[in-house]
Parts: structure tokens; sequence; C-alpha cells
């Protein structure tokens, strides 16, 4: 694995692994002595209840390398709240108690409290018993671990900076693979490391072995895909992102995501015939999405068939009149050079939206084209247009202040 040279601000990413079991997965703790991993056991089968608090008492001392890599999966994992990933709260779970529910209650000061405080320092705990007995693979991938998920919930609000955090992870993460102390989750989680460092290669590498240990996990296909294209192994990448659309994410928006990908995948080698395939079989896969409608006027503009084009836009932005796919919407045409016709569509889809919320943004949309284009006459009509709906969906005084601003950031 090749280090990264320096450590990158870091893009955080929502942890895309499950830490379930998995048939061919590796068994971290197979070399444990039986007694640590009967206890273990006992702690996972408590966590698959959801008793989390009886799942600490389980794993008893911190006596074993094993148990405090447990432990720290444990609190990070499992906790209802955490003071600086150094105290953390456990509760046992009642039937149909959600733990993310219950730590946005927590947050909001809103619940009963009526959980156990734990001081729990996982970088003391692995420093003494290091001390006495070494460092391992163990606990350098509890270390990375820990600094990982305590990156990514604290970011610059920790107790060390960033800089540091990503080097402790990155050396971590490097020295437990490298001693070949890993499972497919911490696969994932180490690849995620490095795709958010900008190493797509070291997270290439990664990801092609996690999907030889289980093969049919879709997030970590596209992932692998994602990170083919990036480095670009553009036939690779668009196999590895047929298996993540043949495995189908539980999630909708994931799934999307594949068909959206492989598309782009296809335009980067220039095959217009396969991206329209993949277009139409999202389309119908997802008919109340606007993004392959997005992405289908897209291909249009591609082709200078901008009246059709058009046509898959409004259809688009018809199904969801978000910002979002306003945005994309413009960029697409903007990006073509055709600054007319995306005025054109704001001024025609403003006449169609009732809520005034989307026509200020319509309006402001046509503003900026207008700008740009240098028609200062036309460019203020849309601006006065865009702050009179703002008003009509908030107040005048709120819509004056922000069009002031605006009108200020663009010297108009």
């Amino acid at each position: 694995m090749k280090k990264m040279i320096k450590p990158l601000a870091l893009v955080i990413l929502v942890l895309i692994t499950a830490a379930g079991a998995y048939a061919k997965d590796r068994d971290l703790y197979a070399n444990a002595p039986k007694d640590v991993r009967e206890r273990i056991s006992a702690a996972d089968k408590l966590i698959e209840q959801k008793q989390y608090l009886s799942a600490n008492g389980a794993l008893g001392a911190d006596d074993s390398e094993y148990i405090i890599l447990k432990r720290t999966e444990l609190f990070t994992n499992y906790f209802v709240m955490s003071m600086m990933h150094q105290m953390f709260s456990l509760k046992n779970l009642e039937e149909g108690e959600d733990l993310q529910k219950l730590r946005y209650e927590v947050s909001y000061g809103s619940s009963d409290m009526s959980f156990a405080t734990i001081f729990w320092n996982p970088m003391d705990v692995i420093s003494s018993y290091a001390e006495e007995n070494g460092m391992s693979p163990a606990l350098q991938l509890a270390t990375a671990h820990y600094y990982y998920d305590t990156l990514n919930r604290y970011g610059d609000q920790w107790l060390e900076s960033v800089q540091d955090m990503i080097t402790k992870v990155n050396e971590n993460f490097e020295a437990s693979y490298e001693a070949g102390f890993y499972d497919y989750r911490y696969l994932n989680e180490y690849a995620e490391f490095l795709m958010n460092c900008r190493d797509d290669r070291g997270a290439c590498e990664l990801y092609e072995k996690a999907v030889t240990l289980v093969t049919n996990d879709a997030r970590t296909w596209f992932n692998y895909g994602a990170t083919l294209l990036n480095t670009n192994q553009t036939d690779k990448a668009i196999t590895a992102i047929k298996k993540a659309i043949q495995y189908k994410d539980p999630v909708p928006e994931y799934h999307l995501d594949a068909y959206l990908i492989l598309i782009d995948a296809y335009r980067k080698k220039n095959d217009t015939k396969n991206a329209e395939k993949t277009i139409q079989s999202a389309k119908k896969e997802f008919p109340d999405s606007a993004l392959p409608l997005v992405y289908e006027g897209d291909g249009y503009i591609r082709d200078d068939k901008v009246e059709k084009a058009t046509e898959s836009f409004k259809k688009a932005y018809a199904l969801e009149s978000t910002n979002q796919t306003l945005k994309s919407i413009i960029d697409s045409y903007f990006g073509r050079r055709y600054i007319d016709e995306a005025i054109a569509f704001c001024l025609d889809t403003v006449e169609s939206q009732s809520d005034p919320e989307n026509r200020s943004m319509l309006w402001y949309m046509a503003f900026q084209l207008q700008y740009a284009k240098g028609d200062r006459e036309s460019a203020e009509v849309s601006i006065t247009k865009a702050e009179e709906c703002l008003a009509e969906a908030t107040d005048a005084d709120y819509a004056r202040k922000t069009f002031k601003e605006i009108r200020d950031s663009f010297n108009f």
C-alpha cells in the first residue's frame, strides 16, 4: 500500500458498510484465547439484541488486545451520547426503541437520560496496554478506527488537529493492513478514508480485495467502480458498477447512483449507445425521479439536440421542482454555452410554478444568466421579479436584505 505523502483535507462520507457477519469474511478474533473469544461472542449476541450496556459488561476487563478492539467498536458504534469521545453513554434498548432517534432526542435534551455513562478513553487504554505488552495489529486497528470515527464526528472541534488525526488514521490502518489484520468491514473503512483523502489508487486496491471477501455487497462494488473510474480503468469500472446494479443497494438513492455513474462511465468511453440504454433503464426503474431525465437531457445537449434536451429538462423539473434539479439543468445548458436556451427554460418554467420560492429561484437563475450575457436591462427585470417572489414567500424585509446582498456581490 502506497503511503500518502501528506495529509489532505477530509471529505466526510457516511460509513457505507454494515457491521454484520459475512460467510466469506475473515475472523479478526480467530487467534484470541478461548475465554476471550467466548466473551466477544457473548457481547456480539447482546449487540444483535440491542443490549449495548449488557454487551459492555459481557466483555469484562480490558485484559486483551482483542477485547480493547471490540470495546472500541462497541463504544463508537452504539453510544447514545458521547462527550469528546472519551465518555460514552450506553443503553439496553427497549422493544421498538431506535438508537439514531434516541441520539437525536438526547442531543435536544428531550430524553429522560436514563442510561449509564462510562469514562473510557480508548487511547489511554491502548497506550497503557501497549506499554506493558507491546503494540499489536489489533491495537493499531482499534487506533485507526477510533481516530477515523472521531474525525468524522468532530472534525476540527476535537482535542487534536485534523491533520494529526489524519496521520494517525493512515499510519495505523496501513500497519494493521500490512500485518494482514483486517476484515471486510475494516477494508471498507480504510478504503473510505483513502477515498476521502483523494488516494483513489490506494482505495482501489482495498476495494478489489474487499469484493473477494464479500461478493454481493452493492455499495462496495459501487465504490470499487468509482475508484476504478477515477483512476481511468474505465472497462473494469463498468464491470464493477454493473455488479452494484445487479446486487441492488437497499437504499433507492444509492441504487439510482449506480445507474448514474454507469452512464458517466459509458460517456467517458464515448459509448453513447450504452449510455442511452442505461438512461432508459434508470427511467423505467425510477419513474418518479428527476435525475434520469436530467441525464437524458444532458445527453441531448451533448449531441446539440437542444429542443429534445429542453423537453427532458421540463419533465425533470416537473417531477422534482428543487433548487438542485434546476442547478443541474442550468449547468448542462451553460456547459455547452446554450445561454439563451437556459434563460428561455427559466422564463418558460416560471409561469407554471405556483410556489413563490420556486418562482424566485427561476427568476434568480435567469438574472445570473442574463448578467453573464451582459444583458443588464433584462437582468434588472429578473432580479426585481426574484425579490418580489421571495417577499411573497417570506417577508419584504428579508427579501430586500437578501437581494441587496446579491446585488452587492454582483456589483449590480
